[in-house]
């Protein structure tokens, strides 16, 4: 027999797992604009359950024992991933992915995301904490990646971003700050 610790995963979208096999042969930013992210904003928190109770079994039986979880706004009910995650005996960081939005400001982001935070601690669960996580800085504003790193600095938990994840993004970063990815983050004191 072998014995080993268990496995992490500190960069998982367990409540993706229903869509695997969707234009999987797409370039990410197309796969993620024009098929991903319209399919997210249908989730109901049922569909983001079931998504992640199939993804916390599989993650057991290849031996991962903690995960680090991000997730849209839409359609996540908390309680239920909390006592999915619980019952699974397993450890995860619950990261709320943030966007920049035109129907949502900096500061209501930053809000919804404080009120998502507010709600793990309250867990009082050393298994089951949080991170604050902005999707990358090509779809966040500058405003909104300095509002989410101060955001982690003031709650003192960790902070997780996509980042240099294709050619093209460091092409929409060199072109919008005349800087590459990396380097942007830097001086924004990331």
């Amino acid at each position: 027999a072998w014995i080993m610790p268990g496995l992490v995963n500190f960069h998982t979208h367990s409540a993706m797992t229903g869509l695997r096999g969707i234009r999987d042969d797409s370039n990410l930013h197309e796969w993620l604009e024009d098929y991903i992210w319209p399919a997210e904003a249908e989730f109901t928190p049922e569909m983001t359950t079931k998504a992640v109770k199939e993804a916390l079994t599989e993650m057991l039986q290849s031996g991962t024992t903690t995960f680090n979880d991000l997730y849209n706004p839409n359609g996540v009910d908390i309680a239920e991933i909390y006592e999915a995650v619980k019952a699974s005996k397993m450890r995860c960081y619950f990261s709320p992915t943030l966007f920049s939005s035109e129907t949502e400001t900096t500061d209501e982001t930053i809000a919804r995301t404080r009120a998502v935070i507010e709600t793990i601690k309250g867990y009082q669960d050393p298994n089951f904490k949080v991170m604050v996580a902005p999707h990358s800085p090509y779809s966040c504003s500058r405003e909104l990646l300095e509002a989410s790193l101060g955001l982690a600095k003031e709650e003192n938990i960790p902070l997780h971003i996509h980042v240099a994840e294709t050619q093209e993004e460091s092409g929409i970063i060199l072109k919008r700050y005349v800087k590459r990815p990396f380097a942007f983050l830097d001086e924004l004191g990331y």
